[in-house]
């Protein structure tokens, strides 16, 4: 079995438990607060949805092309410790 799995249930199951034990002392916050209306990073930003998507799809495109060179500098840098 493995050690991880056991610790992520464990972490679960006392969320759960916490959560439940304490959710009634939230009952007035949920409920009696209002609706303050949705906001979603176009409105935030007072840019159309069209260059927020851009946006968004340039950073994520960009972070993945930084992690595969952060990727190749480490794997080049332990096979050149396990040379030696």
């Amino acid at each position: 079995m493995k050690l991880d799995g056991v610790f992520y249930l464990g972490g679960l199951f006392i969320g759960f438990f916490l959560f439940g034990s304490t959710v009634d002392g939230f009952w007035s916050f949920w409920n009696n607060s209002g609706f303050a209306g949705s906001l979603t990073l176009p409105r935030w930003l007072g840019l159309p949805d069209e260059v927020v998507v851009f946006a968004v799809v340039v950073m994520a495109l960009a972070m993945f092309w930084a992690g595969e060179k952060v990727e190749r500098i480490f794997t080049a840098r332990r096979n050149e410790a396990r040379r030696k």
